[in-house]
């Protein structure tokens, strides 16, 4: 079915299980006698929102809760079942539909922190690349003023590479006016006497 589903439910019972894999989840239990489960990670490694949102519960056994869920229908053992997975709980006391814009918020910011680490790993390997580049543009110049041998390049790129970038304005370093320069002469630049 995998729509997300709300409803209130009363916690009679909790169990952890874990799978042969090593995913640990939870086993609840409602006042219905309806099992639902709460897996502790998502496929990432991270947290999942439900398992937080579980842990701030404190002893969940007796409490209601609210929870947004999806039910999945498979086979165990030959016989039809239904698993119900809960993606969002919270104390109840708030209008069941606002889990849905729970759930989807929840959803939007670890979307966005995943986003964005993944945009600092791509914007880290670019500046290594465009390092790697200057590297070797520079070792080539070398190369070709005959500073160097050809033979030497490589080892070169790799320590200009390793260097740290300078500091463009040292703290120590007093910014220079255009009054404190004095009178400047300006020389005229005709285009027309430049030999080409």
């Amino acid at each position: 079915m995998n729509d997300i589903q709300n409803k209130v439910i009363t916690i009679t019972s909790v169990e952890t299980k874990s799978t042969t894999s090593g995913k640990v989840m939870l086993k609840i239990k409602d006042q219905k006698n309806l099992s639902y489960q709460i897996w502790k990670n998502k496929q990432d490694g991270s947290e999942s929102v439900a398992y937080q949102g579980y842990e701030k519960l404190g002893e969940p056994v007796g409490q209601n809760v609210e929870i947004a869920y999806k039910e999945d229908t498979g086979d165990y053992n030959g016989k039809p079942v239904t698993y119900r997975t809960i993606v969002a709980i919270k104390p109840s006391g708030q209008p069941v539909s606002k889990a849905n814009t729970m759930v989807k918020n929840q959803m939007k910011e670890e979307a966005e922190k995943s986003d964005e680490a993944k945009w600092n790993k791509i914007n880290e390997e670019k500046e290594k690349s465009m390092r790697w580049m200057n590297a070797l543009n520079n070792a080539t110049l070398l190369v070709s003023n005959g500073k160097i041998e050809f033979k030497e390049l490589k080892h070169y790129a790799n320590l200009i590479y390793q260097m740290k970038p300078l500091d463009s304005k040292p703290d120590n370093t007093e910014i220079l006016k255009a009054e404190d320069l004095g009178e400047v002469m300006e020389d005229e630049l005709r285009v027309d006497q430049i030999p080409f």
